[in-house]
């Protein structure tokens, strides 16, 4: 008789055991639910603003989302990061106003909003073409 409760107590706490757990799973993947939602939603807001530089914008605009990756580049920079996260990049081609030489680009500085002349070089160089934003770890200097 003995054994027989032993064997019968074993076997309800074997199911309550079982029962009781997918419980506390279910609450568990909810939560990482909502985390990953969370996630998804800044992410999207992270492309949306990559995704707002277009052709026909020019680099004053482009810097005030982006600042140029670290690296090696050509001295008018081609790679340029999120400025919100630094894993979104994407690669811009410029097309420098008549009269202007790539010389004359390079004296820009880095990020370009240090001095009135940069804003004003700037605002005159235009966006040719925009990549696809992608993700690359940042490169330092």
């Amino acid at each position: 008789m003995r054994t027989q409760v032993v064997v019968i107590a074993a076997v309800v706490l074997g199911i309550a055991s079982v029962i009781i757990q997918p419980a506390s799973s279910a609450l568990q993947v909810k939560t990482e639910s909502d985390e990953q939602a969370d996630h998804c939603r800044w992410l999207a807001e992270r492309l949306d603003e990559a995704n707002s530089i277009k052709e026909g914008m020019t680099r004053t605009d482009l810097l005030k989302t982006f600042v140029p990756d670290g690296g090696l580049q050509r001295l008018l920079p081609e790679t340029y990061v999120l400025r919100s996260c630094s894993l979104i990049k994407v690669r811009v081609t410029f097309a420098l106003p008549k009269g202007m030489s790539d010389k004359d680009a390079t004296r820009l500085m880095p990020f370009g909003d240090t001095s009135q002349r940069d804003v004003a070089i700037n605002s005159e160089i235009k966006i040719v073409s925009v990549s696809t934003p992608y993700l690359e770890r940042a490169f330092m200097d």
